[in-house]
């Protein structure tokens, strides 16, 4: 597109300093946010050709951020055309841990596509303590619900570490899923599959013990037919007690109690001797127990 002529080159680009780009870019009248917003810095998304090959430009994007996006169901199953329309003049903003990003009952106006980092949604009653509902991790969307049917956020999303994030207008989200195939069939799977995730959530929190549970979350983390694991849990203790339904303090006693099954748990690196004899705990069947670990929200 014309964005790559008006580059002259991907090392013209690499060569100016960070600081540089968005003026520079600015210049090259590539409609670039001049001055980010407080608390983060936003970047335009836009495509070059490559080689032949359908690369995404983002000043001071890093390498490992652009390999991610490759990698997500939004690259690989849609259309590139569509990819294209979808997210240009898109920003990406990094959020430092903590940072909010959507707040219950706030008007949904925006899909979120992680490209590295963590996100917990909470949601809290007025006189009580917050719970972690969900959580995601990189090439993960989230929210998406919200913004399709133009109803309120039911929960609030914050970041549990450093988080770069691809945000995409819910209105051209709208529009493009009316006359997109490719991203409607992409979305029907993943809202069937959050549809699948969620009623197995409800399914461990009425009908199996908190023990139970924790031995689910640690066996969906293990390689398939794995003997031995060794695996490292993606959010601090406290927020996957939140997720599971459990005080911090009862998830450090089932940690305890699990070293004679074999489990032992230090800070986040666990490590299981017998994924088998752990599985063989649980009442549900092995099929029920390897469901997909995503959640999509």
């Amino acid at each position: 597109m014309s964005t790559a002529s008006g580059l002259a080159s991907g090392d013209r680009l690499r060569q100016i300093k960070p600081r540089s780009r968005l003026q520079y870019l600015h210049r090259k009248n590539l409609n670039c946010v001049k001055i980010p917003r407080p608390g983060t810095r936003m970047f335009p998304l836009m495509w070059v050709n490559e080689g032949g090959l359908r690369r995404p430009i983002v000043a001071g994007m890093q390498d490992k951020d652009r390999a991610m996006f490759e990698r997500t169901d939004l690259f690989r199953q849609v259309e590139p055309a569509a990819v294209t329309r979808l997210t240009q003049d898109c920003v990406v903003r990094a959020y430092r841990k903590g940072a909010i990003l959507a707040r219950e009952g706030q008007a949904a106006d925006s899909v979120y596509l992680i490209l590295s980092g963590r996100i917990a949604l909470t949601a809290a009653c007025d006189d009580g303590p917050a719970t972690v509902i969900a959580t995601f991790g990189d090439g993960e969307m989230f929210v998406c619900a919200a913004t399709i049917l133009q109803l309120p956020y039911l929960v609030a999303a914050q970041t549990t570490a450093e988080s770069r994030i691809l945000c995409i207008p819910g209105g051209r989200f709208r529009a493009a899923l009316d006359v997109e195939p490719s991203l409607s069939l992409m979305m029907t799977r993943t809202l069937a599959l959050h549809w699948r995730l969620l009623v197995d959530h409800l399914r461990q929190l009425k009908l199996h013990s908190a023990a139970e549970r924790l031995i689910y979350y640690l066996l969906r983390r293990c390689p398939e037919d794995a003997g031995h694991a060794s695996i490292r849990l993606a959010d601090e203790r406290r927020t996957i007690a939140a997720e599971l339904g459990m005080s911090p303090e009862l998830l450090s006693r089932l940690f305890g109690q699990l070293r004679e099954h074999g489990v032992e748990a230090k800070g986040r690196d666990v490590d299981i001797g017998d994924v088998a004899a752990l599985r063989g705990l649980c009442r549900a069947s092995d099929r029920a127990m390897r469901a997909d670990n995503r959640m999509v929200i």
